[in-house]
This record gives C-alpha cells, structure tokens and sequence, in this order.
C-alpha cells in the first residue's frame, strides 16, 4: 500500500495538485487503527480534472459506486498495485437535516508525512471526525479521534468552527460546540 501512495504522491506533488490523504490511512498515520483496506484521496475541485489524468495514465481505473447518503461532485475509483484507491473532490454527504459539504483548501491540511522522501499531505483529524459521524456506521471512527483529542488536545479548532457554519444535524452540532468548550 505504500508503494501505491508513495507513486500517487510523486505524481500529484510533481504537478502541484492540492491534495490530502485523508480516510483509514490518515487514522493509520496517527496509529489510531491497526488496519487499512484502501486509501483514499481529497483533491481541490479546481484540480480534480488534472489529478484524473494523472490516475488515468498510473492506475486502473475501476467502476465507482456512490450510494445515499454519499453526493460527492467527484468520485472515481483506482487501483494500483492490487490496492484500491477512492479519489474525492467535493466531498457531500446527506443528513437528516439537508447536504454537508466539506470544505477542502490549503486550510484542510494540518500535517504531512514522508514515504521515503515523498512527501504526504495528511488532511484534518478535525474534518474526518464530523464525516466519520455522518458516514452510516462509521461513528466508530470518530470515537477513535474524540480518544485521540483528549489524550493530545485538538490542534486545529478552527476547522471545527468553520464547519459549524454548515448544515449540520443538531445532535452533532451539540457535540462539536462541546467539543470546542472541552479544549478551548
């Protein structure tokens, strides 16, 4: 898998395509979770049709399935090297209380890694978590990063706060303001 997103990565560095890795690799790279089935990528919409090309000529691409609640502007599926890759750009997914929209820029991306010297834009923790809690049995996830914050604090409230201004069912935008009281 990391030869995969090492290939990704030097490709989409190379043309300087605002990425992040986000999704179970992210939780991986703060060793939140022991096991990761794909990996997948947040790319800037005003990139995505660059960033498709450049899948198109490294990886396979294969026949992508988007359900409800999922309305994501861009969604493609790749695989390379027997891992699978999920590539996202205007990320949506509906609630009960209408659409959430991430927002994803330069803001997006709190910490980077390396494979070898390659380097990996990591997208929030911060953004993961409201999507964990609205992704259908996901929430399990968000547990995993609410651990996480109260053992390390979070680092970038700011994220939580512009997402506030978003369409949001109330149960979770309770939790997030408490959230935000907790660590402020």
């Amino acid at each position: 898998m990391n030869f995969t997103l090492e290939k990704i990565a030097t490709e989409l560095n190379k043309a300087n395509i605002l990425w992040g890795l986000g999704g179970s690799k992210l939780l991986d790279c703060y060793h939140l979770i022991e096991s990761v089935n794909d990996i997948d990528i947040l790319i800037v919409e005003s990139d995505i049709k660059q960033a498709e090309n450049i899948f198109s000529i490294i990886t396979t691409e294969q026949k992508a399935i988007s359900k409800e609640p999922f309305a994501t502007k861009h969604f493609r599926t790749y695989t390379h090297a027997r891992t699978s890759i999920d590539v996202m750009a205007g990320f949506q997914i509906h609630h009960p209380k209408g659409l959430y929209t991430m927002e994803f820029d330069r803001l997006s991306l709190t910490d980077s890694t390396y494979i070898n010297d390659t380097y990996i834009p990591l997208s929030s923790l911060e953004d993961w978590y409201i999507l964990y809690t609205l992704i259908p049995r996901k929430q399990y996830k968000a547990d995993l990063i609410e651990a996480h914050w109260k053992k390390y604090g979070i680092q970038h409230p700011y994220l939580i706060t512009r997402s506030l201004k978003k369409s949001l069912p109330s149960p979770l935008r309770t939790r997030l303001q408490t959230i935000l009281l907790q660590h402020s």
